[in-house]
């Protein structure tokens, strides 16, 4: 198999924006640019973990993946490729037939994600007979779902309602549900964020043995470093829109590189030695997407950015610091 063909997804300078104009005499207000040019692609059987902070655009790169944008949202230039075919422009039925037998996505809040008035049975079966299974066989089919997310006594749980479950329960049944088709891609959206540290380390578990034993290929969204630390093949971080550093694993929490990745780590409490009185901090806030800066969207934030480097007039290009490691950054200082 050529590289080329081991690549199940593929962000080529994808560019979104959502236009302006919602509501009472904002018309002509300026478009809110999500996504500024993303470069990112996936292995098949690959997991690659997306951070950053709220706002940077990750979320809304899973969601155009799946096809389940805004209708307002536009693409204005790039493409984005799921086996090597254009996704971009498909009919919303061409999206459906993908979603959830090839693409599916656990999303950050099982209690919104799950109807409260259905049984976990009832939301379980009617997936699986999407792959035209009879009622009994999808119901035994869902207890076993059930049953490999490590869900106790899968059986009774199949009656139970969402809110008789525990957050890391109904967490587990919301993986059950994305992978009932077995789909290539698993897109997992802050899926840790409101469980117990505890329950965090099986669910991360529970994915690294999805990958072993199924082959599934995940992108794990997040803004937590340390979850994806134990768990991801490779790191891309996200800012205004933009994949601004992509390493694998060992080389970004050895060396991160850019001054956003920088920052990130140094606001992360120290697993060994003295603990700092206080963290650090990455100063100011994320840009506003409806008004972009002309260069590099971290600039006002940055320690680093100086008019001799043209922060604040340029956006920086990739360049390749290292195998297989790329940083968006104009800066050259000590690594």
């Amino acid at each position: 198999m050529s590289a080329a063909d081991s690549r199940l997804l593929r962000f080529d300078d994808l560019a979104l924006e959502f236009p302006g104009g919602d509501g009472p005499g904002r018309d002509g207000a300026p478009a809110a640019k999500v996504l500024n040019g993303v470069d990112l692609s996936l292995e098949r059987g690959e997991i690659l973990g997306l951070v950053g902070e709220s706002g940077s655009g990750k979320t809304v790169a899973g969601l155009a993946t799946l096809g389940l944008l805004d209708r307002r949202a536009r693409f204005t230039r790039g493409r984005l490729e799921f086996r090597g075919e254009n996704i971009i422009g498909q009919s919303p039925a061409q999206h459906r037939r993908r979603r959830g037998l090839d693409i599916a996505m656990v999303f950050q809040d099982p209690m919104t994600s799950l109807n409260p008035f259905l049984r976990i049975g009832t939301q379980i079966i009617e997936v699986l007979r999407r792959r035209g299974m009879s009622r009994p066989d999808a119901k035994l089919a869902g207890a076993q779902w059930l049953g490999k997310m490590g869900l106790p006594k899968p059986e009774a749980q199949m009656k139970s309602y969402p809110h008789e479950m525990s957050g890391g329960m109904r967490q587990r049944v919301l993986i059950a549900i994305a992978l009932a088709l077995e789909p290539e891609l698993l897109i997992a959206d802050e899926p840790t964020t409101a469980l117990d540290v505890t329950t965090q380390a099986e669910i991360l578990a529970l994915f690294l043995r999805l990958r072993e034993t199924m082959g599934t290929a995940i992108i794990f969204i997040t803004h937590d470093l340390g979850a994806v630390a134990g768990l991801a093949d490779r790191m891309a971080v996200m800012y205004g829109g933009r994949i601004v550093e992509e390493a694998p694993v060992e080389t970004f929490f050895a060396a991160p590189a850019h001054p956003y990745s920088q920052g990130l780590m140094a606001s992360r409490p120290p697993l060994e030695g003295p603990r700092p009185h206080r963290l650090k901090l990455v100063g100011g806030t994320p840009p506003d997407p409806r008004h972009l800066p002309a260069g590099c969207a971290f600039a006002a934030r940055c320690i680093q950015a100086t008019s001799d480097l043209s922060c604040e007039e340029l956006v920086p290009p990739d360049r390749q610091f290292g195998a297989q490691h790329r940083v968006a950054c104009f800066w050259e200082g000590p690594r």
